[in-house]
């Protein structure tokens, strides 16, 4: 079993903490659309950066 690293452990908490924020500050404020669509996509981005650096590190560790 692969081990995560920092950096992959970073961007994950930071994409879903980002995400769920969106929800709940939508819920308590308004937000215009640009700005829930902005958000929300910005938390995405990571959470596939995070994907990203995973697998990519997964791929170097067979390698070797």
């Amino acid at each position: 079993m692969t081990q995560l690293n920092k950096t992959n452990v970073t961007l994950l908490l930071l994409g879903t903490l980002l995400l769920s924020s969106s929800f709940i500050i939508k819920r308590y404020m308004s937000l215009s659309d640009g700005t829930d669509g902005f958000i929300k996509g910005i938390s995405f981005g990571l959470l596939i950066l995070s994907l990203i650096v995973f697998f990519k590190q997964r791929k170097q560790q067979t390698q070797l």
